[in-house]
């Protein structure tokens, strides 16, 4: 199977190679917030990532973040609900994953694509976007704590943007009193389940003078869900 990884890998950064080569201006970033949380024991708290866009914009999302797992799981996630907009095509989703073959989930994945047709010219989004919530349980004890190590396996602007964002971690903390936030109720995707993508491309064309752009952006967001299955199956599991 490492010929899959090989494959998606050589896709992916091909693709972007050949459409813009070079990495874009004003990187942005990606962090978690809160970024110090407290939990009761035995209680949940919901836990966002948060994408601000390069200057680019931002087209291409797959961000981890670990935890660990004697200390916190996630009881479930809930992705960006992209927006229906004209000529725009767009899927988010969430996940968990185990790293490390003991076959207990150790990070969380957020991923998803989003290119917008305007005027012949495809657009990410430009502002701030929560692109998923984790909702995490403790485990642990009291006094434990973990840390959200956030990492970012693909960052790509609407024309194949190179971005290298700053990131801001995180800490869960279990204390005494119990938690007071409640777990989120849309949409929520089972640990280690499928993934459920939200908002495709239904009801949503590219001009029709403009098939290259459209194959372009289909091409950019495919190779983005080719990464993140290739690297679930085989750098994961």
């Amino acid at each position: 199977m490492t010929y899959l990884r090989i494959l998606a890998l050589i896709l992916l950064f091909a693709l972007a190679a050949t459409i813009h080569p070079a990495a874009a201006a004003g990187s942005g970033s990606v962090s978690v917030a809160p970024a110090s949380s407290n939990v009761g024991v035995g209680g949940t708290v919901n836990v966002d990532v948060i994408i601000d866009p390069p200057s680019s914009e931002l087209s291409i999302w797959i961000v981890k973040v670990a935890y660990n797992p004697s200390v916190v799981q996630v009881a479930g996630c809930t992705p960006l609900n992209v927006p229906v907009m004209p000529n725009l095509a767009g899927a988010a989703g969430c996940d968990t994953q185990d790293t490390n073959a003991d076959l207990i989930d150790d990070t969380a994945v957020a991923f998803g694509g989003w290119v917008q047709n305007v005027g012949g010219t495809p657009h990410g989004f430009n502002s701030t976007q929560t692109v998923a919530t984790f909702t995490f349980q403790a485990v642990g004890v009291l006094g434990q704590q973990s840390p959200l190590n956030v990492s970012v396996l693909a960052f790509l602007g609407p024309n194949g943007e190179t971005n290298t964002p700053s990131i801001s971690n995180g800490t869960i903390h279990i204390v005494n009193a119990p938690s007071v936030t409640a777990a989120p109720t849309p949409t929520v995707a089972p640990v280690g389940g499928s993934v459920e993508l939200l908002s495709a491309t239904e009801g949503r064309t590219f001009a029709s003078s403009e098939p290259m752009l459209a194959l372009a952006i289909g091409a950019l967001f495919a190779a983005g869900c080719i990464a993140f299955v290739a690297s679930r199956r085989i750098i994961g599991r």
